[in-house]
């Protein structure tokens, strides 16, 4: 699992994958590795695979203290499949769950700016303009492996305001 995470935050998204597969291997039952698959499954153009794994990790450890994280993540593969109104769905969650946390924000605008209701993706848009990772880091951790994934969010961050 260790290996999974250090993949990811190095930006290789399809050895994330093998090493959370090979975690679960090890211990099906591991909630964190559930998560960890779903998400960079989605991050490679999996999403349909990537909400299911997430929603394991979701059944294995429903009460888990960073589910704003997870509900982020479910987000993020309900937008990487075009579901933006389940997208909104999940982030508004990790929002309720933890409303000081970006990552909520950033899917929402997008998602929101997608939909065509620009002026509440504004307002999502203007929670997190101000973080500096934010604004140099094209919304941080949402590089997708594929370039028209990362176009369709950053337009859907366009369409909500944004000038990046």
């Amino acid at each position: 699992m260790i290996l999974a995470i250090a993949h990811h935050y190095a930006g290789e998204r399809a050895p994330s994958v093998s090493e959370a597969e090979i975690a679960l291997k090890l211990n099906p039952s591991n909630a964190q590795a559930h998560f960890t698959l779903g998400f960079h499954l989605s991050l490679i153009g999996r999403p349909g695979d990537g909400k299911m794994a997430i929603d394991n990790g979701f059944r294995l450890n429903p009460y888990e203290p960073g589910n704003h994280v997870y509900f982020s993540m479910m987000a993020h593969a309900h937008f990487t499949s075009r579901e933006y109104n389940e997208a909104i769905e999940w982030a508004r969650k990790a929002e309720q769950f933890k409303p000081m946390a970006r990552e909520p924000h950033i899917i929402l605008a997008a998602a929101l700016g997608v939909i065509g209701n620009t002026a509440e993706a504004q307002k999502e848009l203007a929670a997190v303009e101000s973080d500096e990772q934010f604004l140099t880091a094209k919304g941080g951790w949402f590089d997708w492996e594929q370039e028209a994934d990362n176009e369709h969010f950053l337009e859907g961050l366009r369409k909500a305001g944004w000038e990046g």
